[in-house]
This record gives C-alpha cells, sequence and structure tokens, in this order.
C-alpha cells in the first residue's frame, strides 16, 4: 500500500518537477521516502527531463524558434531560408532538412562580409545556424554526416538536439560556441511562450 502511494508521489514529483525546477534537495528527499539511491533517481529524473525538454523544442513551429533565438543576448538578426536562398540547397528535399533559420551574433566581426548580403546570404559564419529535420533520424544521419569532418580543416561546430542540428561559427572561440549552444537549448526548451503553454501556434 505504502509502495504505491510512494509511486504515486515519485510520478507527481516528476510531473511537477517539468514545469518548475527540481532541487538536489528534493531528488535527496524522494530517494528516502522511496528508499531507492539518490544516485539511480538522480539520473533517471534528469534523464526524463532531457526528453522533456527535447520534446518540447521538438514541438516548435519555425516562428517559435525564431522568437526564441532572438531572446538570446548576443544575437543580433535572425533570417529563414528559402528554396531559392538557401546555399546548401537541401531545403524540403528528402531526408534533407525542412526548416533552415540563420542567426547573426555581435561577437562575430561581421566587417569581413560583403555588406550587400543578407544574413542568409552570409551563412554559418556570420553567427550560426538551426536545421530542423522531420524527424530524429534524419537529424542523426546530417550530424554523422558532419562528424565526418571533425579534426580535420573542414571541422564545423555541430550539436544534435532532438530532430535538430544545431551548427556556430568557427569565428567563435571553443568555449563561446559552448555557451551559444547552452544558450540556444536553453531559449528552446523553455516554457517561455503562451503558445507553448496553450498550445496555440
Amino acid at each position: 500500500m505504502y509502495k504505491k502511494i510512494l509511486s504515486c508521489f515519485l510520478v507527481l514529483f516528476i510531473i511537477v518537477g517539468s514545469l518548475f525546477a527540481v532541487t538536489d534537495s528534493d531528488i535527496m528527499a524522494a530517494s528516502k521516502l522511496l528508499e531507492i539511491s539518490y544516485d539511480d533517481l538522480k539520473v533517471f529524473v534528469d534523464q526524463y527531463h532531457t526528453q522533456k525538454e527535447e520534446s518540447r523544442a521538438n514541438s516548435l513551429s519555425e516562428n517559435e524558434i525564431i522568437n526564441r533565438l532572438k531572446t538570446i543576448p548576443g544575437v543580433k538578426g535572425v533570417q529563414t531560408a528559402t528554396e531559392t536562398n538557401d546555399p546548401n540547397g537541401g531545403l524540403n528535399k528528402p531526408s534533407k532538412y525542412v526548416s533552415a533559420i540563420y542567426f547573426e551574433l555581435e561577437n562575430v566581426d561581421q566587417s569581413y562580409f560583403d555588406a550587400n548580403l543578407d544574413i542568409v546570404g552570409k551563412g554559418t559564419d556570420c553567427g550560426g545556424q538551426i536545421e530542423v529535420y522531420a524527424n530524429a533520424e534524419d537529424a542523426k544521419r546530417r550530424d554523422d554526416y558532419l562528424a565526418n569532418f571533425d579534426g580535420t580543416f573542414l571541422a564545423t561546430f555541430h550539436h544534435l538536439y532532438g530532430t535538430m542540428v544545431i551548427r556556430l561559427s568557427d569565428d567563435l572561440t571553443a568555449t563561446e560556441q559552448r555557451n551559444m549552444k547552452d544558450a540556444i537549448i536553453s531559449a528552446l526548451s523553455k516554457w517561455i511562450n503562451v503558445e507553448v503553454l496553450y498550445g496555440i501556434g
């Protein structure tokens, strides 16, 4: 009987934790009540929330992704590629990305680029890009392809996130790339838009 009550408590704990921050103290208290290892419970909760965050991000529309990118400090501008100006020519083709969103960053020197070019024309080098795929398999296939160039002079920063591949300019330092990647994931995964909260859009 008590085990069932505690199991219900754990489910409620996880559901509530998906909306509000779960602290280490919360996990410690729950592990004692459930008589299970703190480390095991923390791994379980962390994995659960990672999956929830990816699910939230993957449900975003193109406009929602753009709006969230604009909230990140250092992002100067955002532009989506079309089938006519897509630099890679892959938009909406089989197994390719269904959306390509480019962004310009303040800490990348834009004076190196032709002043007549827009953000898409400058490409990933001016800041970064988010490639959105129809499914996780296509996204992983793209990330695996980019990984083939890791360690070579053709290597570029790439990070697989659900159905998205985040790419960043090589003009950023490794620390800047890591911080920007984390900022993007945070912006995409948070419940900050009423469209996401209420299923609108």
